[in-house]
């Protein structure tokens, strides 16, 4: 799939615009220095520096300005953690190759996972999917929303990004239950920033 079909366009590697974008929308990260990039890299800040919960509030779709919605059901922040043990916790770093995953609509996360995995890609985290979605607001669709599952609390539930009325919503849904609406991200990886 395209990187127009998913609404996210080459020139989002402006790497300094995207520390731009979490500095006006109020939060203190450090200045990086960026070296050779993919064209559609995106700047992931982890929950430790830029809050996942805080983050999505300061959010909203590309033809709205109603503030995202942190699902109240959504409990403890501090217990997801990456399902990669390799993903950084504490330092930035940058993801590429992002896919909505529309060909898992309808699809339940644990079964559209292993096909992720056995595609070579890797299932978006919740700080990811939320560093797409801030750098192109486009990329999140009506009836075409995505599960987090590189995200866990080590419990059947699965992080989602939705539209709830006219909002982004950080949710989740039971890995279990297929959604016609909610599909599964993927990137086709991680690079760490030196």
């Amino acid at each position: 799939m395209s990187a127009a079909a998913t609404g996210v366009v080459p020139s989002v590697a402006d790497l300094d615009g995207q520390l731009n974008t979490y500095r006006s929308l109020g939060f203190d990260v450090p200045d990086i220095t960026f070296g050779e990039v993919p064209d559609d890299a995106v700047l992931v800040f982890p929950h430790v520096i830029v809050p996942f919960h805080e983050l999505i509030t300061r959010l909203h779709l590309a033809d709205s300005d109603q503030p995202g919605i942190f699902d109240r059901n959504f409990e403890d922040p501090e217990r997801y953690r990456p399902i990669d043990p390799a993903v950084s916790l504490t330092e930035p770093y940058l993801v590429y190759g992002f896919e909505p995953g529309i060909e898992y609509l309808n699809v339940r996360p644990r079964d559209a996972v292993p096909r992720i995995l056995g595609c070579g890609r890797l299932p978006l985290t919740i700080e990811e999917g939320l560093a797409v979605f801030a750098q192109n607001p486009s990329s999140l669709q009506r009836n075409k929303c995505f599960s987090l599952a590189g995200s866990t609390r080590g419990d059947k539930r699965v992080p989602a990004l939705w539209i709830s009325g006219n909002a982004p919503k950080l949710g989740w849904c039971f890995a279990g239950a297929p959604h016609t609406w909610l599909g599964t991200a993927s990137l086709a990886g991680r690079l760490a920033l030196s």
